[in-house]
């Protein structure tokens, strides 16, 4: 038997907000903070890039640019549905879109101690070495009441971090609205979010059309962003009950 303590009406509780306030880190390949998609309002409000150098991750200052367009895209959907959100670009993935592990770590690292109050993860390793290092700082994310959201692989191989608990994981369906997402029980790839032939920005201020659970993630964050407009208290625990019933398999 499905659980189900209440429901909460989507449109009501997400009506009039855009994420004023709210601190969004999208670690990725950059953000080309220049493209016509966010000139309304300068969403980008700064970041870092990370950098493999001497046999350590280096943070160095942001200048601005996306190595490969993902973080762009990223960025770009999440300025969609909250408009008045703070992004801050956190380069961990170089112009074939793919970065150390540690410099990711670092990213996520710098992005906790900077207070975001949420962070999008497109991206993920597979590597189980690293388990222990991600499982440490992403508990620590989520007992500092940031909240995590992570791209379930586009491969069917279990990658971190979006296998673990504390982050809210997403994977990609067919969708024209950008607010609709699903629920399912018994997997811990929770959510089901649009991801299919999106049109993104992307570098050199053009736009491209894309597939996959990278690009179901942000639309997730993108929401979440409203609901910690409306109180920046909430936990992800708290967070992540919200999401599930407003989906649109509850409605």
């Amino acid at each position: 038997m499905k659980s189900e303590i209440f429901h909460i009406d989507k449109d009501d509780i997400l009506k009039g907000l855009s994420g004023k306030g709210v601190k969004i880190g999208i670690i990725d390949s950059g953000i080309e903070a220049s493209h016509d998609a966010f000139k309304d309002n300068n969403p980008i409000k700064g970041g870092v890039v990370v950098e493999y150098e001497n046999d350590e991750a280096v943070i160095k200052d942001y200048k601005g640019y996306d190595q490969y367009g993902h973080g762009t895209a990223c960025a770009g959907i999440i300025h969609s549905i909250a408009k008045d959100a703070e992004l801050y670009s956190i380069q961990v993935l170089g112009n074939r879109l793919y970065g150390k592990v540690d410099v990711f770590l670092k990213g996520l690292e710098w992005a906790i101690e900077n207070k975001m109050d949420i962070i999008n993860l497109s991206l993920g390793t597979t590597n189980q070495t690293y388990s222990s290092n991600f499982y440490n700082l992403l508990d620590k994310a989520y007992y500092e009441n940031i909240t995590l959201v992570a791209a379930d692989n586009n491969e069917p191989i279990p990658s971190i971090p979006s296998i673990f608990s504390s982050v809210i994981s997403v994977e990609a369906i067919a969708s024209d609205d950008k607010y609709e997402f699903y629920f399912r029980d018994s997997n811990c790839i929770e959510f089901l979010a649009r991801g299919l032939y999106v049109k993104v920005p992307w570098v050199n201020n053009s736009y491209m059309t894309m597939l996959g659970n990278s690009f179901a993630a942000p639309h997730i964050s993108g929401i979440v962003a409203l609901l910690k407009e409306k109180n920046k208290n909430l936990s992800p625990f708290e967070i992540k009950s919200i999401l599930k019933n407003i989906s649109s398999n509850d409605s």
